[in-house]
Formats: structure tokens, sequence, C-alpha cells
């Protein structure tokens, strides 16, 4: 008996060792890499299905359904787990977890759902059953997560308030989560999770924070994330008990196609984690598309609830869904408006009833059931009054045929409609329902011969105002639906056109080519005069373009006060290469024109100076200075031929050298081609001509090149400036020759045009 006290003495000391024990190793398991990497701040920020052990609220911000394993031990995979994406709900998850490879590891079984309670807020609950050796337990987790997403519906609308913001929406997340709640074992405490992340731009960095606060002790969690590209991820963090207990870790994210590989390596621990997540399924974009495509048929089709749900749905999978929100922004208040519309009916359906009118009451359920085909109220009152209109139907008839005698057709409509209802056998209700239908038919055609003229206009818009006005008076006028399965053609195929213009245009702006870019956005406003997102892209565009028009003229202007003509000129052409209209620009190059034509002048005047005193080379100088203010004077041209002419072959062969040396390639050939004209056997001249058209053929590269970068951005002044340049080093060069001729017969069309 007294060894049996004994044993039973150390049994009951170590059960609360044994108790410690593994719930210290439980909270020290941090599954997922990339949640150990940000110091295991995982409560806000891990959105995978490990977010289940961390905070399950962060389900509900999954778009697609995932797969995952991680390996934090040697030859052991620590953890499996599997999120399935709910569209407009949010995502359930089931976990398998180890947290070691020892005798002593713990073994975790999870399940719990993240769910979606509006645009800003999300919520979640887990239930884990855990088993150390022999000892078994079942906890529950609770999560909050707080994170403002934007809204391309509420931009459109222009609503959302201060959490749809570019400094809120999409950067900030705020979690609470409550974990491993024992069930039933008292001797494990749950632990609270508090975090914080923000991100500073759009790219990041990404700062978070989390506390974990626990009977025990509590820690504090630092983590940081830049997203480097698009695929490829780093974060750091640190873990922090107290003054003596810190740890760091830190790892990186890669993206391939649907799979996204995370590694992180802990320094206190010394071990490396490493995870891989499979996306299973179609992307979320391409889903999304289809249901966009879905809703578009849906809305044709005259379905409006069938189209908003659609909408709603595509943006759960894609939030920046351009089209689904544009949709969702149509549809929704037309669709919001019909509700209201069917509240007040059924309501007015219901006093009808307490008042006796049944023919009334009817009639209002009948317009009900147009606006909500599938309105169980509306089709159950119906029932409910079928007999009473029954009995007085041939009392209502005489009032239908008043009505449609006065001219009251929709008056007259409902109540035949109402009798048709209950009694289909009626002959005098269907006659005038016939009657009806010939007069509607008529104002049908009206619209869909207007809807006509309009499609012939290419004005999409009113032509589909005509056909839906048609098909509301005769929702089988088969023509005016085809016409609208055009308009939606042509509308996908405009959008096409919108979108390769828009990608265009970005591309040209990134480039500089500020005015093909706005050329190209324009052409896109001509095929959707409406598109806000192109009407956004120009005046952003525009006010860049003034800016830089109006910096391009201030740099002129000064310039010009300083006499720096030939820089001022360089401004100002830049001004009209983007608003040829300029009258400021083109002031000042006729100012410009009209100084340099006099200091040329004053430079030919020096030349022939220093050509009667003897000093030829001094004048070709002067010459050349006159000739780099304007290159196409004839006489500077003349003057200089002539004084080389007359320079030795000995001094010229040395200034022709030196201009190779310098780089003035054009320069030195043209003295060394008039030197062997004059001396044909030169052979130093022979040996540096070579050389020069050596280095002139990479020039004429260039030339051309830049001369097919202005052709493309349709500056073809420009371009046949770059191809004279080729061409004066080689005439006969074949792609100058035939793009210059391209380039002048655009010009031409143009001008044509104006």
């Amino acid at each position: 008996m007294p060894k049996m006290k004994h044993i039973l003495t150390l049994l009951l000391f170590l059960i609360p060792s044994l108790s410690a024990f593994s719930q210290r190793r439980l909270l020290e398991f941090a599954p997922g890499p990339k949640s150990l990497g940000l110091g295991q701040s995982g409560v806000v920020d891990v959105y995978d299905p490990s977010a289940l052990y961390w905070n399950p609220a962060s389900l509900a911000a999954l778009r697609s359904s995932q797969g995952m394993v991680a390996v934090h031990d040697p030859f052991l995979m620590n953890y499996v787990g599997y999120a399935q994406y709910l569209p407009m709900r949010g995502a359930f998850a089931v976990n398998f977890a180890k947290t070691d490879q020892t005798k002593d590891a713990i073994k975790i079984a999870s399940f719990g759902m993240g769910f979606r309670l509006g645009r800003h807020f999300q919520t979640g609950v887990s239930l884990s059953g855990l088993q150390l050796r022999d000892e078994g337990w079942t906890t529950v987790g609770v999560g909050f997560l707080f994170k403002p997403e934007s809204s391309p519906v509420a931009a459109i609308n222009k609503a959302g308030g201060i959490l749809s913001s570019r400094f809120i929406a999409d950067r900030l997340a705020i979690g609470l989560c409550v974990q491993n709640i024992p069930l039933v074992v008292s001797d494990y405490d749950h632990q609270i999770r508090l975090g914080a992340s923000y991100s500073i731009s759009k790219f990041g960095p990404k700062i978070t924070y989390a506390h974990h606060f626990h009977r025990d002790k509590d820690t504090s969690h630092y983590g940081i994330s830049v997203l480097a590209s698009e695929h490829f991820n780093l974060f750091a963090g640190a873990e922090y008990y107290d003054a003596d207990s810190l740890s760091f870790a830190f790892g990186a994210g890669l993206k391939i196609s649907n799979l996204v590989f995370n590694m992180a390596y802990d320094t206190e621990l010394k071990r490396v984690a490493f995870s891989a997540t499979i996306r299973i399924g179609t992307e979320p974009d391409r889903l999304a598309q289809q249901n966009v495509e879905r809703a578009r048929k849906l809305l044709n089709a005259g379905d409006k609830r069938g189209a908003l749900f659609e909408g709603e749905k595509a943006l759960s999978l894609d939030p920046k869904n351009k089209r689904a929100s544009e949709l969702v922004a149509t549809v929704f208040p037309v669709v919001k408006a019909e509700n209201d519309a069917v509240d007040s009916l059924l309501q007015m359906g219901k006093e009808s009833e307490q008042k006796r009118w049944f023919i009334n009451a009817a009639s209002e359920y009948l317009q009900v059931l147009k606006l909500d085909p599938d309105n169980v109220r509306a089709k159950m009152a119906i029932k409910r009054i079928r007999n009473e209109v029954n009995v007085h139907a041939e009392k209502y008839f005489q009032v239908g045929v008043k009505y449609f005698n006065d001219g009251k057709i929709e008056f007259a409509k409902n109540i035949f409609s109402a009798i048709a209802l209950v009694r289909p056998e009626h002959k005098g209700s269907q006659e005038y329902l016939k009657k009806i239908r010939g007069i509607y038919t008529k104002e049908a055609e009206e619209h869909y011969y207007t809807g006509l003229g309009y499609l012939s206009q290419r004005n999409y818009d009113k032509a589909e105002e005509e056909f839906r006005a048609a098909l509301d008076i005769v929702p089988q006028y088969n023509d005016a639906q085809k016409y609208l399965d055009r308009i939606e053609k042509a509308r996908k195929q405009n959008q096409s056109q919108i979108e390769t213009l828009l990608a265009d245009g970005e591309r040209f702006e990134r480039r500089g080519s500020l005015k093909s870019a706005q050329i190209r956005y324009q052409k896109a406003l001509k095929i959707e005069p409406g598109d806000p997102l192109v009407t956004q892209k120009l005046n952003a565009l525009n006010k860049r373009i003034n800016a830089y028009i109006k910096n391009k003229y201030r740099y002129g202007e000064r310039e010009y006060r300083n006499r720096n003509y030939k820089t001022a000129a360089k401004f100002f052409r830049a001004v009209l290469a983007i608003e040829p209209g300029h009258s400021g620009a083109r002031r000042y190059l006729r100012l410009i024109s009209k100084a340099s034509h006099g200091k040329t002048n004053a430079y030919v005047d020096r030349a022939r100076q220093e050509i009667a005193a003897g000093n030829l080379e001094h004048a070709v100088a002067i010459l050349d200075s006159a000739l780099s203010v304007n290159p196409n004077l004839k006489e500077a041209k003349d003057l200089k031929n002539q004084t080389v002419t007359r320079l030795n072959s000995s001094q010229l062969i040395e200034k022709a050298k030196s201009q190779y040396l310098s780089g003035h390639y054009l320069d030195a050939l043209e003295a060394f081609n008039q030197i062997l004209k004059n001396d044909p056997t030169n052979q130093d001249a022979q040996d540096y001509r070579k050389l020069c058209q050596s280095k002139l053929n990479d020039r004429v590269d260039d030339f051309f090149n830049r001369g097919i970068r202005f052709y493309t951005e349709e500056k073809y002044q420009l371009a046949i400036v770059e191809w004279n340049k080729a061409l004066k080093i080689n005439p006969y060069h074949k792609g100058s020759l035939e793009y210059k001729k391209r380039a002048q017969n655009r010009l031409e069309a143009l001008n044509r045009l104006k």
C-alpha cells in the first residue's frame, strides 16, 4: 500500500506538469511558413487553409478552393489542410496537424467556417480535437476580422465613405480571435489573439503586429512583408516574450500559376519550414467573367433579379471586375425600386381585399407577378380570392368594357387579365385581351422601328432602350430580342477594341508618348462615349499633358529670354508636337527664326571676311556655326563647299582626322571625299573614308530605328527628319526610302482630312 500511495502522489504531481507542457507545445506550434516568418502574427494576413488555426474569420477572405501541405520537421508532414470556397458566403476548412515527431507530439484535427458579414466584416468558428498520448480533449475557437475592401460599385455610385477610401480599403486589417477554448478539460486555457496589419502602399511594405494573451504569459509578434513582384514576396518577423527572449524569422513566397510556395527559417528553433498551396478549380477572375456573361444573358431576357445575383456572385469572386461592377451598379437600383413597388402592390392588394374590391386586388397581384414571377405571397393571394373574382366575373367584365371604351386600356387589360386568370374560358375577356394585344403590338412596333433608326446611327443605348420598350409591351417580340442580342455582340466587340486601345494608350503613357496615348483614349471614347474608365484615364492624361505643355513652354520662354534660341526652339517644338495649334509656341518659333536668320547672315559675312584675309580654316568653322543655327541655309552651304575646295590637301586631311577623332564622322567623310576628289590616290584619305563609312553605317541604323519609333507614334515629320539623316549618309538605304515614302503618304492623307 505505501508503494501505491507514492505512485498516486507522483501521478497527481505529473498531471498538471503534463498539461502545462502540452499546452506550451500547442501554443508554440505555428502551422504554415508565412505565419512563422511573420513572427507568428497570423491572426491577420494569413489567407489560406491554415487560417483555421490562426483566425477562422480569415477563411472568409478566400476567393478560391485551396489545398495546402506544410513541413516543419525533416521527413514529417506537419500539416495538411483543405478549404472549400463558398461564393458570396465565405469558406469552410478541414485541417490535420502534428506538432512534431517526438512521443509528446500533439495531433490536431480541426473543422471550421468563415462567414462574410458584409463588405468589411468577417467572422468564423472552429472546432478542434486534440490528442497527446492517451489524453484527448476538444476545443472551440471564434474569430472576427475587419478588412475594408474597395468597391467599384461604390466608386461608380460615388459612395462608400471613409472605409472605401484609398488610405483604408485593401490596406488595413484588424483581427480578434479566441482559440483553444476547452469544452471538457479545465487544465487548458484559451488564448486571445489580437492583431492588425497595414500596407504603406499598394505593393507594400505591409506591417503586421499581433499580441497573444494567455494566463501564463503574453507574447508580442511583429512582421513585415514586401511584394517584390506579382509572383514573389519577402517577409520577416520577430516574437517577443520578455527582455531576455526575442526570436527572429524570415522567409519568402513564390507564386507560379495556381501554386504558391512559402519557405521560412526560425532562428530560435533553428529550423526551416516549407509549404505548398494549390488553387483547386478555375481561376476566380475567369469564373467571375462567366458569371458576368450569364448575368448579361439574364438581363437581356428580362430577369433582372437573376442578373443581379450573378453580378454579385462575380464580384465575390473578383471584386475588381469592372463589367460586373457596372452591371451591379446599374441593376441594383432597378431591382430595389421593383422590390419597393412589389411591397407597395402587395399592401394595396391586401387593402383591396379587406374592402372586398377583389378585382382591384387581383389586378395588383398580377402586377406583382409581372415584376416578380416567383412571388409566393402574390400567388397565394390569387388562390385566396379566386372564388370571389369568379362569382362577380360578369360585373367586372362590364367595368372592363367601360374602361376600354373610355380609352383606359391599361385598366381594362388588368380587369380582363384578372377574369382570364380565374376563368380562362371567358370568351369576352379573351376577345378584349386580343384587341388590347393588337393595340400594344402597334405601340411595340413603333418602338421597334425607332430602335432600328438609332441602331443605324450606332447609338446602341437609345436603340436598346427602344427595343426593351417594345419587349415590355410585347414580351414575345422576337425581332426586338434578336436586335438586342446583336447590340450585345457589338458591345462585346467594342469592349474588345476599347481594351486594346486602353492597353496601347497605357503603354504609350509609360513610354512618355503622351500624344499617341491621347489619340488612343479619344478613339476608345468614340466607340463608347460614356465609358467611365476611358473618360477617367483621358481626363488624367489631359491634366498630365497640360502640365507638360506648361512646363515646356515656360522653359522655352526662359531660354528665349537668355537668347539660347536653339534650346528654346527645342522646347517650343516639343509643345507643338503635343498641341500643334499652340499659338504661343508658334509665335516664339517665328521670332526665333527671324533672330536666327540675322545671326546666320552675320556668320556668313564674318566668314567672307576671313576668306578674304586667307583664314580659310577659320572661315569654315564660322560657316559650321551658321549651319548649326540653320542647317538648310544654302548660302552658307555653298560658301563652305567653295572654301573647303580651296584648302590644300594637307590642311584638309588634318582637319578631317580631327573631325573623325572627335566623332563628327559625317563631316569627316565629306572632307575625305573632297580630298579624294582632288587627289584620288591619297591612301590616308582612302583608309579614313572606310573607317568613317563603318561608323556611319551604325549611325544609319540608329537614325532608321529612331525614325521607326516616331513613325509608330504617328510623329511623321520627326520620322522623316531621322530618315533624311540616314539617307544623307546612305542615299540608297532601302528601309529609309520605303518608310519615308509611307510617312509622306500619311501626312498627305492627314492634310486632306483637315
